[in-house]
């Protein structure tokens, strides 16, 4: 595949936003990753999700398919965040790639889905700092966050 389509491929897609609506299950700013897609209107989506979580990754044929679930510290504010990842497996703690995520300023429950490989930086053994950002005024606000291993 090209350098152009794993780029095309590493667009977050598909988006799910339940703005001002806060659910009891996790604490805000939790950012909640998992393998496969989970019904988001199920009677039951809190119960699966935690059921589903997952701290660590299997790869794939061509890399990781991440599907995940944040409850931000407060509404996003603006009409887009980032999904950054932070290798913290080595010494200190080092960008390897960031996606944005469309979204809507009032949104503080979002579900979100990237495909990420090794030719964008990440590897397996890999342990990445997994955060929803935004940059205001050249400092990163962290909306959610968690940790996730690659292998």
């Amino acid at each position: 595949m090209t350098a152009r389509g794993w780029m095309m491929r590493a667009i977050v897609i598909g988006l799910l936003l339940v703005a001002g609506q806060a659910r009891a299950g996790f604490p805000k700013g939790t950012l909640i990753i998992t393998d496969e897609e989970i019904d988001t209107q199920s009677a039951t989506f809190e119960k699966d999700l935690k059921k589903h979580s997952r701290d660590t990754l299997r790869k794939g044929v061509e890399g990781w398919k991440i599907f995940l679930v944040a409850y931000l510290k407060r509404a996003a504010g603006s009409a887009e965040v980032n999904l950054v990842f932070y290798d913290i497996a080595g010494k200190g703690r080092e960008q390897v790639n960031a996606f944005p995520i469309a979204t809507s300023a009032k949104a503080e429950i979002l579900a979100s889905k990237v495909e990420i490989s090794p030719e964008q930086g990440f590897k397996v053994g890999g342990k990445y700092q997994v955060l929803i950002t935004r940059l205001i005024g050249g400092k990163e606000e962290i909306y959610a966050k968690t940790v996730l291993s690659l292998k």
